[in-house]
Parts: structure tokens; C-alpha cells; sequence
């Protein structure tokens, strides 16, 4: 269950990544709001956000950084339209839901990974107890139960992520695909 809830968390952090750059598409449309998109997130001097680069430097996370850079050029060179569009992502990448997603995923690949429940693991305290200055380690079956209840947590963690992901990106789409009326920038 906990590999399965795993797997999970890694597609829906991709698909939380994929629709970043979605957002950021939609704003480098115009050259301008691309120029200013750079700027604000100064990555690589070599940023272009060509719709179709394969080239690693042109995508970005799904974090603060990204969502606070497109709120401030949607909010300062895109007019309402915009605004509104990419307010779903960044409602979504600052939300709750992915700061647990990010944070679950932090510990399970670059810190203390419990095992699963059921199998014999290292803890994450110390087998040796002190008293009055003795340290004493306990010989025999030590029990590990500090990953009880994980799987279950993991699969929340995902399920949640998953299902407000969904939610984020209808909300997107509703609002690219019917614009209110607006006419869109052409793509220069």
C-alpha cells in the first residue's frame, strides 16, 4: 500500500510541476511578460520558455518562488484575464495540499526514510537509554513500530494533493478556455 501511495505522491508532484508550467506558458505568450518572467525567477540567463524545449533550464518547480514570479507579472503586466487564469496555480502551489505533498516526499527521498509498518527498520532514536549518567543498550527483539499508521498517511497525503490538483487545474482550464469575453494577446 505505502509503494502504491508513493507512486502516487511522484505523479501527482509531477503533474503539480507540469501545470506550473503550464501557467508559465501561458504568460510567456507575450514577449514582454517573458522578459519579466526571467527576471523574476533568474534561473539560467539561457531561459527562453519555448512551448516546445526539451532543454532542462526552461521548466520550473512548483514552489513560492515560481507562484510568487507569475503572481507578480500576471498581476503587473496581464490585466485581469490573466490574473484570474493563473490564480488556480497559484492558489494550488501555495496551498496546504502540496506543502504536504512536498514535505512527504522531502523526507521520503532525502531524509530518514521509515521502513513500512511490518518490516524490521532502524529508528529514529536512539536503542541506548541513559540513567544517572550509564548508558545501557537493551539486548533482544527490539521493536519497530515507528512507521504504524504511514501507509495510511501517505495515501491521504496523495489523495488530497491528487483530488485539490484536479480541482486547480478545472478551474484553469474553465477560465482559459472561456475568457470572459476578453480577447486574447496574440502570441508574438
Amino acid at each position: 500500500m505505502r509503494a502504491m501511495a508513493e507512486a502516487q505522491c511522484l505523479f501527482v508532484m509531477g503533474a503539480g510541476h507540469s501545470f506550473a508550467n503550464v501557467a508559465v506558458r501561458e504568460i510567456a505568450l507575450d514577449s514582454k511578460r517573458r522578459k519579466a518572467l526571467v527576471e523574476k525567477l533568474s534561473i539560467s540567463s539561457k531561459q527562453t520558455f519555448a512551448p516546445f524545449s526539451n532543454e532542462r533550464w526552461d521548466y520550473v518547480s512548483m514552489n513560492c518562488k515560481t507562484c510568487t514570479a507569475i503572481e507578480e507579472v500576471a498581476s503587473e503586466m496581464g490585466g485581469s484575464y490573466l490574473e484570474e487564469v493563473i490564480e488556480p496555480v497559484v492558489e494550488f502551489g501555495m496551498g496546504k495540499a502540496w506543502a504536504k505533498l512536498d514535505e512527504r516526499r522531502g523526507e521520503d527521498f532525502h531524509r530518514w526514510r521509515l521502513q513500512s509498518d511490518g518490516i524490521a527498520g532502524v529508528p529514529r532514536r536512539t536503542p541506548w537509554s541513559v540513567k544517572n549518567g550509564v548508558g545501557t543498550l537493551g539486548i533482544g527483539s527490539q521493536s519497530y513500530d515507528d512507521a504504524r499508521g504511514l501507509a495510511d498517511e501517505v495515501s491521504h497525503v496523495a489523495t488530497e494533493a491528487m483530488l485539490e490538483l484536479a480541482r486547480a487545474m478545472e478551474k484553469f482550464m474553465n477560465l482559459w478556455n472561456h475568457p470572459g469575453g476578453e480577447v486574447r494577446q496574440a502570441i508574438d
